[in-house]
């Protein structure tokens, strides 16, 4: 699994990977990619630099955005929850009431 590391059997996220990706993919600066940061207003991503950075972390993370990624997720924090989510969603047994 490049680029996922596990302590644990917990996920480790890299943020310092995905900054670096969006410094070199879209020439923004580091100082303005924050967690809480807002995908359109922040950093002005175009709806296909929003398609390459889903990409990127699904090929890296190993998850699959919903097809309407986009437009659901507006900051690097929501992205980041959905893959944390995403990886532990299978491990958790479903709730089942005793009678």
């Amino acid at each position: 699994m490049k680029n996922q590391k596990k302590i644990n059997g917990h996920l480790k996220f890299n943020f310092q990977l995905i900054k670096q990706f969006m410094t070199d993919s879209f020439q923004i600066m580091p100082n303005k990619i924050c967690l809480c940061s807002n995908l359109n207003e922040d950093l002005n991503l175009e709806i296909w630099e929003k398609v390459e950075l889903i990409i990127f972390l699904e090929f890296t993370y190993k998850v699959k955005f919903p097809d309407d990624a986009t437009s659901r997720y507006q900051s690097i924090f929501e992205l980041i929850a959905f893959i944390i989510f995403d990886s532990y969603y299978f491990k958790i047994p479903p709730f089942s009431e005793k009678n």
